[in-house]
């Protein structure tokens, strides 16, 4: 399968699994279509689109975000990140804007776990400045305040004339 091929795969699973998961918490049932807008994919822009790449692209999952778009932006950017064909660089951002999304939306667990697989996964990547910063704010967040201390801690010693590690001093002082 083509990169864009497999993450069209995923997006119908995954629409096809919310629709099974839908079907059965309210009794009646729902085609692809019908699932499609539940979960927040309008079938007009991602599955009758198919001969299209970019609807697929890390591009396509960034511009989603930045349209505020969540729904349609973590299905592209999930299927990016478990793709193991994907290049790495993708799957690193695309794991960062995960975890953004789900910060964005107060699931400070969820975006702890992906901002702990992007360090964890990728130790090198140039996106662990941003990572490692909202893993300190999702332990803020969560009240973990040992933990907030000692990744911004990390931060600063990685990473030291940026500005996220500007941010975690502050993040620190208010700790």
């Amino acid at each position: 399968l083509s990169h864009s091929q497999y993450i069209e795969k995923k997006i119908k699973k995954k629409i096809k699994n919310d629709s099974v998961k839908n079907d059965s918490s309210r009794g009646g049932s729902r085609d692809t279509k019908e699932a499609s807008l539940i979960v927040g994919v309008g079938s007009d822009t991602i599955l009758n689109n198919s001969d299209s790449s970019d609807e697929f692209s890390l591009k396509a999952g960034i511009e989603k975000y930045k349209e505020k778009n969540y729904k349609e932006s973590k299905l592209i950017l999930e299927a990016i990140s478990e793709n193991k064909k994907a290049k790495k660089s993708e799957r690193e951002q695309a794991l960062q804007y995960l975890g953004l999304i789900e910060f964005k939306q107060k699931n400070y667990e969820a975006a702890k776990i992906h901002f702990s697989n992007l360090f964890s996964d990728y130790p090198s990547s140039k996106s662990n400045a941003t990572g490692l910063l909202y893993l300190a704010k999702s332990f803020k967040e969560l009240n973990q305040k040992d933990e907030a201390i000692m990744t911004s801690e990390e931060l600063q010693s990685r990473f030291p004339k940026s500005s996220e590690a500007k941010e975690a001093t502050k993040l620190k002082a208010k700790l």
